[in-house]
């Protein structure tokens, strides 16, 4: 039983009770099939109900090429921002895991991450593996 879309991480999610687990889940969009329209009464509960999960945060900076800045400003809110010539420095916080390490890759080579160390780790590492694969 649908209740609300979510989009979340570039994703549309439908936020739904689940007849087979008998409990509210969040169901990714692209992942459903068959489906078939229930005449059952919504429960108002569910659709106050937080879907957003908690993610535990961290505090980044980076610099990103101008040309690109643009996909930062769509899909991060309350960033700071400091523009150059050619780079735009960028802080925020952001949740934490392996989407951003990813969403940071997404730009090639036209993204620095300057902190934390941590995180600059992490990419290096994936740009390591990447490079294992290709050469």
């Amino acid at each position: 039983m649908p209740n609300k879309l979510i989009f979340k991480q570039n994703v549309w999610y439908l936020a739904g009770y689940c007849c087979v687990r008998k409990t509210t889940r969040l169901f990714k969009l692209r992942r459903m099939t068959d489906l078939v329209i229930s005449t059952n009464d919504i429960d108002e509960a569910y659709l106050i109900k937080d879907y957003q999960p908690e993610f535990s945060k961290i505090y980044i900076e980076f610099k990103i090429k101008n040309d690109l800045f643009y996909r930062v400003q769509e899909d991060l809110p309350n960033i700071k921002i400091e523009q150059d010539t050619e780079y735009t420095k960028v802080k925020t916080w952001q949740p934490e895991g392996a989407w951003l390490t990813s969403y940071l890759l997404s730009f090639g080579a036209s993204i620095e991450v300057v902190s934390p160390i941590e995180l600059k780790e992490k990419v290096k590492d994936e740009i390591v593996k990447i490079n294992q694969i290709y050469f």
